[in-house]
């Protein structure tokens, strides 16, 4: 606890649970007086990196390609006190990185030193990833949800809150599911206790609810939009296409054949094929994905066995890729075929894409990154080998500047407990 007081201020307190991490007591340091970050027109922003949910980067906006990708080599890395899980996934705008933790401390972190410029403390745990704009009260705002129903609006200079709005009045709902800004609006999926859960649209200059949809299922993933044609595509028991301006509910597809509901915490993943088509991809247990024609009613195209869908799902080159139970699957879109699987154990945690190289993580601490043809390894890295190394799990690796972050810890679940946050870049050699 003193160690956790010593870097939060008086009054912090340890909410992470289960079993404790070498070197627990963390590892930050403040930036020094006058340090500013590098800037740059690339950024990782949000969950999928795009409204989408393609969790692609072409390689200018990576600052990588995949003749990059054998050379990256460690930069940084920091511990975060008192977590034995990291479980909000960081993005990266401006030279800044910003994560959530699961004691609710946000950090804004330059991202090519690692040092803190600013932390700020939620009430309770914070689970999402982050995403950056701009309201008239701070040039650039950060907004995200808590484990009590809770978005936030806080300033992303100094870290002060802008706004602070209970979504959800229902015992036990949480914001498990990475908020979605668009435009003058905060989409923030919602989890109840009971089962249920809801959507939920404020506007992002106040927190005022400018509409609530009541979902038959929890809400636990970041939502897809279609920016023409203004709907919202959510995971809730099945998939909902709700309106962007109303929340009125423009269709709605259960998912319930072979075996298995929408996989709850995959986001879907709106995708358009060279042909002009286009499909929103959703997980479906007991190990599917599945591809629908949101144009269509959401009519399914094309269903394949990838094992268990895990934490996420990312598209690039017309191939779809998915963490599952037994490596990365690559599935073929415009078919549905399954082109290659590789990487050993579990890889739960979503993966991303730049030209030539996919990255993922798995439940041994190992971060991949392999070809986009063929699956062939292009570079890996133990993240066990450092102090505090554990799983990697649903707080998934981003790229953006140049460099790939990747957290290390998930002691839930059967998870192997961390607190590590790495930096890699092709320069760091």
């Amino acid at each position: 606890m003193a160690a956790i007081a010593a870097v939060y201020g008086a009054g912090a307190q340890d909410n992470s649970t289960g079993p404790r991490v070498p070197g627990d007591a963390g590892q930050t340091r403040m930036c020094a007086a006058g340090q500013e970050p590098r800037t740059d027109s690339s950024f990782w922003n949000g969950w999928g990196a795009d409204a989408a949910n393609t969790r692609s980067q072409t390689a200018e906006m990576a600052g990588l390609t995949a003749t990059d990708v054998p050379k990256l080599a460690l930069a940084w890395e920091i511990r975060l006190p008192g977590v034995n899980a990291l479980t909000s996934q960081p993005v990266l705008v401006g030279g800044r990185l910003y994560l959530g933790s699961a004691n609710g401390v946000i950090y804004a972190l330059q991202a090519a030193s690692g040092c803190a410029e600013w932390t700020f403390r939620a009430d309770v745990p914070v689970r999402t990833a982050l995403s950056m704009g701009t309201n008239r009260h701070a040039r650039s705002a950060l907004f995200f949800g808590d484990d009590r129903a809770q978005a936030y609006s806080i300033d992303a200079k100094s870290g002060k809150t802008v706004w602070k709005t209970r979504v959800d009045e229902r015992a036990g709902a949480v914001i498990a599911g990475s908020p979605v800004l668009y435009g003058n609006r905060l989409y923030v999926p919602v989890a109840g206790a009971d089962g249920q859960g809801a959507v939920v649209a404020l506007d992002n200059e106040s927190g005022k609810v400018e509409w609530k949809a009541e979902t038959e299922a929890a809400v636990r993933s970041a939502p897809a939009l279609d920016v023409n044609k203004r709907l919202l595509y959510v995971n809730a028991g099945g998939v909902l296409a709700l309106a962007l301006d109303t929340g009125r509910v423009a269709w709605k597809r259960p998912l319930k054949t072979k075996g298995g509901d929408v996989a709850a915490e995959v986001a879907p993943v709106l995708h358009t094929l060279e042909d002009g088509s286009r499909l929103l991809l959703v997980g479906q247990s007991p190990g599917f994905v599945v591809a629908l024609d949101p144009d269509a009613g959401g009519r399914q195209v094309w269903a394949t066995r990838t094992g268990g869908v895990r934490a996420g799902m990312a598209v690039g080159g017309g191939v779809l890729y998915v963490g599952a139970s037994k490596g990365l699957a690559a599935v073929r879109l415009r078919d549905g075929k399954k082109l290659w699987s590789a990487g050993a154990g579990v890889h739960a945690a979503a993966p991303f894409v730049i030209p030539g190289a996919v990255f993922s993580g798995s439940m041994d601490g190992k971060l991949w990154a392999f070809s986009e043809r063929d699956g062939a390894p292009l570079w890996s890295f133990d993240t066990r080998s450092r102090t505090g190394g554990g799983s990697i799990h649903g707080s998934a690796a981003i790229v953006a500047q140049g460099i790939v972050v990747a957290q290390s810890g998930f002691g839930l679940s059967g998870g192997l407990p961390g607190n590590v946050v790495l930096a890699f870049t092709a320069a760091a050699r």
